[in-house]
């Protein structure tokens, strides 16, 4: 739930990978070829980069505005459904209005 400790993992993953690269690098008898390192160096700093980004969010609270902007959206959407709720309920209103004055002088003309 929380995007610091997230963040913090992803940093701490990233430099084991890239802590590994260079461990891989240090044996002389096994090195590892150009691709391997070089896909595992863009791995390393890829997690680096996601971590920080998290970190920071996290840090500045982008989660609670986040949670804050939904609920805003959350309310503007409520109510332009019951906006449409009472806009659909006031012109069947409306229809039995018309209806019910429509048998009324219909009464008063046979009586007449």
């Amino acid at each position: 739930k929380s995007w610091v400790l997230r963040g913090g993992f992803l940093v701490f993953v990233g430099t084991l990978v890239l802590a590994s690269l260079q461990l891989d690098e240090a044996d002389t008898a096994d090195r590892p070829s150009e691709t391997y390192r070089l896909v595992n160096a863009s791995t390393g700093y890829a997690l680096w980069g996601c971590g920080g980004v998290y970190l920071c969010m996290g840090v500045l609270c982008f989660r609670r505005l986040k949670a804050f902007y939904m609920a805003r959206v959350k309310k503007k959407k409520l109510f332009k459904a019951e906006r449409q709720y009472l806009s659909a309920q006031k012109v069947r209103a409306t229809a039995t209005a018309i209806e019910a004055i429509g048998s009324i002088n219909s009464t008063i003309s046979v009586i007449s």
